[in-house]
């Protein structure tokens, strides 16, 4: 069930970093982002880090984000090109982790599992009863 948390949690994430990009007001765009937005990124990634099995490179951008907030230097160019950079990234990442969970690799969690037999349908002709 963690894993649900933390996609719904990383949903919330990349649609308000979205969102915070596409205001006019830069120090408020800043002021978002340090206050609202940094936060639930560090919450987030201690739970995937202590609760889930996903690989630690699906973090890495929000990392950055961190590291680029917690920095006295930072503008909000800047801020909005490393968006531009990674969204493509977060996007895939995020539908991956909705598609491709633990629940869909079973064995992962343990090898006394089983999967419902219409995940593992082989060949047509299965299919075709399935219809």
């Amino acid at each position: 069930m963690t894993e649900y948390v933390c996609i719904r949690d990383e949903e919330w994430i990349v649609d308000n970093l979205a969102s915070n990009m596409m205001l006019s007001d830069e120090l408020k765009i800043i002021s978002n982002l340090r206050q609202t937005v940094a936060p639930r990124i560090r919450d987030f990634i201690d739970m995937v880090i202590t609760n889930t099995i996903w690989h630690v490179c699906d973090l890495r951008p929000y990392h950055s984000f961190i590291w680029i907030l917690e920095s006295d230097s930072v503008d909000v160019p800047s801020i909005r090109r490393f968006f531009h950079c990674c969204y493509s990234l977060l996007l895939s990442t995020l539908s991956r982790h909705y598609w491709c969970n633990s629940f869909n690799d079973l064995n992962n969690i343990s090898n006394e599992i089983a999967s419902p037999s219409f995940w593992s349908i082989k060949n047509s002709e299965d299919r075709q009863e399935m219809k």
